[in-house]
């Protein structure tokens, strides 16, 4: 405390608390530190990724140093000494400027640099020079030392020469240090970073960086390579270096990833001509929306917002050489990129999917939405831009009769002792407009999201294709008691009892229809993790899965499977679904799943004792409350912090477990 005045933030807690603002991957960080690139001008920019042995045994390769190097204007040493400070970024007044349009307006709070840093390494390095690298200047930062409290902010700058280890990487790929340009090292990567085996590291972040910046990719303002070393061996890349190619959400852009897959798909669209036709193909630009907005100097302005969309050609959903399109290589990308890409001045910030609903053929829609910083507290970026909050807010719970419905109300009450009045949508956008009031642009852009990406679906449903396989048929083989279908490896004869076609159940489920077929086979498809469902697999999960098609709250593909671990069951997310596979060595998959088949058997012959069938069901139900205990003991023995977490969780469990059992309700009470 100086001067008897407290000071706003106590450093080391303000930090800690940045720490954990977040970041959804290490992407999005790396992203940050990319914008900064673009911005100073840079043409060439080199992501290189350093592995060290780490884990217990040190046997597992780890990221340990993630460094980014730019061609661009560099930094004087007086802003280098501030760089890692928060707020000080040199584009605080970008949403305000003149140029609010510009192509590459990418900065915001100045939070980029140092929160994305934070979030991913203990120790970070930022090196500039201007007229020659024998000007390089750096400053640290060091996040345990002001953790701490032996340090309180990040080190000035001062003259200094790029590390040897960087070096030697320079000059294994190549690089040519340009007179101006900067280096971004963080080191001691923290196990926040997702970033795993370097071989499969490359591909993974060239499709998201690929997508982030597509526009600047694709309009030859700058070049992205990625490479990964490993530590011990600095001369040579363990994977091809990659110059990063557009990854494009519309599938429109030529020289595209997945114009690489076009001869492993055997695709028939001849090349050249894109994969996706733009929509309406008569007037690409019919829905962008101009918005009015007073600039900095308290001049009328003009931002432009972008809205685009794209509808798959009927020849990338025909079967090719009979495999579904869903399957292809072309097909999973579609699928990775499904939903609607949030830009803003040409800068992904996110991908939403809460625009479409989970419906597989959606992944053959294209939308996007590009704005301008102007627009920033319209749209509701926040400072990580990861996202658009105010429009996200909106797709939850988007309804133009209820808008309309509310305003009117609203308005009444605003009114009182004046007539009554019924606005239409028009005349509400319209005094929204006059009385600058911004929900006339999310209203706007909401609407034109949500009517085109219902028109282009109808369409969809309507093109004559052959990707949809037929309808399911039960194997025949070996059985157990009454129709229970064998599960697990051939010839075995594990059973998984809760879902099924018992002599009991007087309503059995209908095969699935080509769409549910399609829907199952395709959610797995992208994942090499996911289950490879059996056809005794997708028969014994009949019922849930045409639970799960009617229902907007279920997104799931179910399976057996041997998980090599202490878990009772495992999930991935492909395509918008949940994949669960249950482990079936685990005594939770024989205590409860066939607990639950004796329950059944019982009910179903009456063949058993009444004594007996009660000690099933008992057996049952002390091994569901087990299961129950196994979690609660789990929460109590957290730290304090993680307890919080963990009972965030369950909260959300909990609801999402609600709502989804009175939707069951609902559809057996039919």
């Amino acid at each position: 405390m100086e001067n008897n005045k407290p000071r706003l933030f106590e450093t080391a807690m303000a930090l800690k608390a940045m720490m954990n603002l977040g970041y959804k991957h290490t992407d999005a960080a790396v992203a940050e530190i990319i914008d900064n690139s673009i911005e100073a001008g840079a043409q060439n920019i080199d992501v290189i990724v350093i592995q060290a042995p780490g884990g217990k045994t040190r046997s597992v390769w780890q990221v340990k140093t993630i460094a980014v190097l730019d061609d661009g204007c560099g930094i004087e040493p007086e802003l280098l000494s501030r760089i890692l400070s928060f707020g000080y970024g040199t584009h605080r007044d970008a949403s305000r400027t003149p140029n609010a349009d510009s192509f590459g307006k990418l900065g915001k709070f100045g939070v980029g640099l140092p929160n994305a840093s934070i979030s991913q390494a203990k120790d970070i390095s930022v090196y500039s020079w201007q007229g020659g690298i024998e000007n390089t200047y750096v400053s640290k930062l060091f996040v345990d030392k002001i953790l701490s409290g032996d340090e309180e902010s990040q080190h000035p700058a001062e003259p200094a020469r790029i590390p040897n280890s960087l070096s030697s990487i320079f000059n294994s790929l190549g690089i040519k240090v340009s007179n101006s340009g900067t280096l971004v090292v963080w080191d001691r990567v923290t196990d926040r970073c997702n970033w795993a085996k370097g071989t499969t590291l490359v591909d993974k972040v060239e499709e998201r960086v690929g997508r982030v910046f597509r526009k600047f990719i694709h309009s030859g303002k700058v070049k992205i390579r990625i490479s990964v070393f490993n530590e011990n061996k600095l001369d040579k890349s363990i994977v091809e270096p990659k110059f990063v190619r557009v990854n494009d959400p519309l599938f429109l852009m030529p020289n595209s990833i997945a114009d690489s897959f076009r001869k492993e798909d055997d695709i028939s669209i001849p090349e050249g001509e894109s994969l996706f036709n733009r929509y309406p193909p008569e007037s690409y630009t019919c829905f962008d929306l101009k918005v009015p907005y007073q600039n900095v100097n308290g001049e009328e302005d003009e931002a432009i917002v972008k809205i685009r969309f794209s509808k798959c050609r009927q020849e990338l959903r025909q079967r090719v050489n009979k495999r579904y399109a869903g399957s292809t290589r072309v097909g999973q990308l579609t699928g990775r990129n499904q939903g609607v890409s949030i830009l803003r001045a040409g800068r992904e910030l996110e991908l939403s999917q809460t625009w479409l609903t989970e419906d597989t053929r959606n992944r053959w829609i294209g939308a996007e939405i590009d704005f301008p910083p102007a627009l920033d507290d319209c749209f509701g970026v926040s400072s990580t831009k990861q996202g658009a909050s105010n429009l996200e807010d909106l797709a939850h719970k988007f309804n133009c009769d209820q808008i309309l419905g509310e305003f009117n109300e609203q308005w009444k009450l605003g009114h009182p002792g004046e007539p009554n009045r019924k606005f239409i949508w028009e005349e509400m956008i319209e005094l929204l407009r006059s009385e600058g009031d911004n929900r006339w642009v999310l209203y706007t852009v909401a609407r034109r999201l949500s009517d085109n990406i219902k028109d282009i679906f109808r369409q969809l449903r309507k093109d004559k294709i052959e990707d949809e396989p037929p309808a399911a048929e039960p194997k025949e083989g070996p059985r157990t008691k009454g129709n229970e279908v064998p599960m697990g490896d051939k010839g075995g004869k594990e059973v998984n009892p809760v879902i099924r076609n018992t002599p009991g159940n007087q309503n059995p489920p209908k095969p699935l229809t080509p769409e549910e077929e399609e829907e199952l086979s395709e959610s797995a498809a992208g994942d090499p993790n996911a289950p490879n469902s059996s056809e005794e697999d997708k028969l014994e999960f009949q019922r849930v899965l045409r639970f799960i098609k009617d229902n907007p709250e279920a997104k799931a593909v179910f399976a057996n499977s041997r998980i090599g671990s202490n878990a009772f069951f495992d999930c991935t997310q492909e395509f918008d679904r949940v994949i669960i596979r249950f482990n079936k060595e685990h005594l939770a998959y024989t205590e409860l799943f066939q607990q639950f088949g004796k329950v059944l058997d019982g009910a179903a012959t009456q063949d058993e004792s009444p004594e007996l069938r009660f000690e099933n069901a008992d057996i049952l139900k002390v091994s569901f409350l087990l299961m129950i205990y196994a979690w609660a003991w789990t929460e109590t023995s957290l730290t304090e912090d993680d307890a919080l977490v963990a009972r965030s969780i369950r909260n959300e469990w909990g609801a999402k477990l609600y709502r989804l059992l009175k939707e069951f309700e609902k559809q057996r009470s039919l």
